[in-house]
């Protein structure tokens, strides 16, 4: 593997002890989660949702979702990244079903 292979491993290697430590309730692993995430399920948001206050509300469901699912997650059917990004583009998908949110 390449240097760049083993800083994606590293990286999902780290988000998965994060998303663990989050089905265990510990909320520095969520806040560190949220850090380590945010950029990539915000750009698979924007990508479905229009305007930022609408994108920032997807976003607080997603990671609201994220933390109330975090025991499901089951590292043999996915990155920790994966799972996120999909619950991102589930919360974005209801957000695009409320009339009070455009698409983008």
């Amino acid at each position: 593997m390449g240097s760049s292979d083993d800083a994606v491993v590293s990286r999902d290697d780290h988000l998965a002890g994060l998303l663990a430590a989050v089905a265990r309730g510990d909320r520095d692993a969520f806040s560190a989660l949220y850090d380590a995430s945010c950029g990539h399920v915000f750009a698979a948001i924007r990508t479905v949702i229009a305007g930022d206050l609408h994108r920032e509300h997807v976003l607080h469901e997603t990671y609201l979702s994220i933390w109330q699912h975090a025991p499901a997650w089951d590292a043999a059917h996915g990155t920790a990244m994966s799972w996120c990004l999909m619950l991102a583009r589930r919360c974005a998908a209801a957000g695009r079903s409320d009339p009070e949110t455009p698409a983008a």
